[in-house]
């Protein structure tokens, strides 16, 4: 049995690497100053672009159930089976459309699960299902320990710009005002499919990653040291040079690095970089 892997755009992976895993994205949609973009690869940069010329922050747009129920289809008809996982319902009202577009389809053949994460978080989990349809596991078992892989997934990123997260709701008016002021920079961690502030960090961005890096493994100290994706809306080359030479020295195999898609990056903002990874 031919099962496809699917997933968003908010998925964040590259066009090479979803070929390398063989997984189907579908975009949301990026809405700024009356422009209308689909999410991909190098829009992130174009969208900030955007931002610093008409000083109006983007909005995002989920995939609506017409075109969930068109994409679908388009993979059944060369897999039998799709097995989509969405990004988390907590965030977004993709993974109920892709649901509905589901039941408006041929029963048994797509299956959607509400990944309850983001970005390559949902990567992760796709590519360990990958890994258990080639041990020939079936579609009702792969789902069984997708939701119990969830569990583990890490993710976690440092922020430079508040306003971004003030819009999203992950900060309040007060807390932005005095966060300016004493030029903190929050750490946010994705936790049972939310968005939760962490640690604080204090001082200019790039004085911050040492004891950023050093907070994510003392939070999750037990991490697989499989896959890791270093990911990024924009960052400073010898910051990400600084996390990649420091996950070798822990032993990480495989260290991706992104840049991620315009999803995360309208609701995060620019100068924010991230680490997610699967703990053991």
């Amino acid at each position: 049995m031919k099962i496809a892997l699917s997933s968003e755009s908010s998925i964040d992976l590259t066009k090479e690497l979803s070929k390398k895993f063989n997984i189907s994205t579908i975009p949301f949609s990026i809405i700024i100053g009356g422009h209308c973009f689909n999410d991909e690869t190098g829009i992130t940069d174009k969208i900030f672009d955007y931002v610093n010329i008409l000083k109006e922050l983007p909005k995002t747009s989920a995939v609506n159930v017409e075109q969930y129920k068109t994409h679908f289809t388009n993979l059944l008809k060369t897999n039998d089976i799709v097995l989509h996982v969405a990004i988390s319902s907590t965030l977004s009202s993709a993974y109920n459309n892709a649901v509905t577009a589901s039941l408006e389809l041929e029963q048994g053949k797509v299956f959607v699960v509400d990944s309850k994460s983001a970005s390559c978080g949902i990567a992760i989990m796709l590519i360990e299902a990958k890994k258990m349809i080639e041990n020939n596991l079936g579609i009702e078992d792969i789902i069984i320990k997708l939701n119990d892989l969830k569990q583990k997934i890490a993710i976690s990123f440092v922020a430079n710009n508040l306003e971004y997260l003030k819009r999203g709701g992950r900060c309040s008016k007060l807390q932005y005002i005095g966060a300016n002021l004493l030029k903190i920079k929050p750490e946010i961690v994705y936790e049972k499919g939310e968005a939760i502030p962490a640690k604080k960090f204090l001082g200019l961005f790039s004085g911050i990653i040492k004891p950023y890096f050093k907070d994510v493994f003392t939070r999750y100290n037990n991490p697989d040291l499989e896959n890791i994706f270093i990911v990024y809306t924009t960052a400073e080359n010898k910051d990400i040079a600084y996390l990649q030479n420091n996950l070798k020295l822990m032993g990480f195999k495989n260290i991706y690095t992104l840049q991620v898609g315009g999803t995360i990056s309208s609701h995060i903002g620019p100068k924010a970089i991230g680490l997610i990874f699967l703990q053991k």
